[in-house]
């Protein structure tokens, strides 16, 4: 087990990175070259979890995210993505959190101005457009979803900020979903009556190909989420936010 910078006072940044990586040293190395060039745009909170690596992946946070006040890194076995993202948010201290995961690319100007526009704001979830990107061809397409689409889709998390308070009151990714973990975290997000803003810009870029890209899995586990939170369907899903926000009126009173 490896960890850097764990344990040493760091004063709370108002947003935080978080970055997973197992054995991607190819991916890791353009992601954290495109944050190195948002942090000299816009100040955050820096937090490497990487899942033991052997491919060199270790070297190249030496080189791309060396250590230092604001950076963190974590190196040691996981059991998976989203085991690796709790990790990750726990360790940092920031007022949001995001998630910019191997291979993924912030695009350093707009996500400054999307910084900017969140540190004006007090809303719990922001959220932007993203850029996905088929690694095969480089064709791109802008991908854009809102809360009220949750019964049939999610919210990318690599351009959403959340609230770390929320993370840590909603004990944040449930580990027992393997690829849409982020999904059901929204659906409880928005459950809890939380507020979000859009940003109108897009933001970062998502390289297809990922875990998230196993359409038989993805849909099973899409399938579980909608069925626990009963999401089978847009009426029932209006029908149970309307349900929600009243119980949290009548708790308010």
């Amino acid at each position: 087990m490896s960890r850097t910078a764990l344990g040493e006072p760091r004063p709370p940044a108002r947003v935080s990175i978080v970055t997973i990586n197992r054995n991607d040293a190819a991916g890791l190395r353009r992601t954290l070259r495109s944050l190195r060039a948002l942090r000299a745009l816009h100040p955050v909170e820096q937090v490497i979890v990487d899942g033991a690596s052997t491919d060199g992946s270790l070297q190249v946070v030496a080189e791309e995210a060396p250590p230092g006040p604001g950076t963190v890194v974590i190196s040691e076995p996981d059991d998976g993505i989203y085991q690796a993202m709790n990790k990750g948010w726990r360790a940092s201290t920031g007022r949001h959190v995001a998630f910019v995961n191997a291979g993924d690319e912030v695009l350093p100007g707009p996500f400054a101005a999307y910084l900017e526009f969140a540190s004006a704001g007090d809303a719990d979830v922001y959220y932007a457009r993203t850029q996905v990107r088929d690694p095969r061809t480089g064709a791109t397409r802008v991908h854009e979803r809102h809360p009220d689409q949750l019964h049939r889709d999610t919210i990318p998390h690599l351009t959403t900020l959340t609230r770390r308070a929320l993370l840590e009151r909603l004990q944040g990714f449930d580990e027992r979903y393997r690829i849409c973990a982020d999904r059901d975290l929204f659906v409880r997000v928005e459950a809890a009556s939380a507020t979000f803003r859009f940003f109108e810009e897009t933001v970062a870029v998502f390289d297809l190909g990922g875990a998230s890209s196993q359409k038989h899995r993805t849909r099973l586990e899409d399938l579980q989420i909608s069925r626990t939170h009963l999401l089978i369907g847009p009426w029932r899903y209006r029908v149970k936010r309307a349900l929600l926000a009243l119980q949290a009126l009548r708790v308010r009173r």
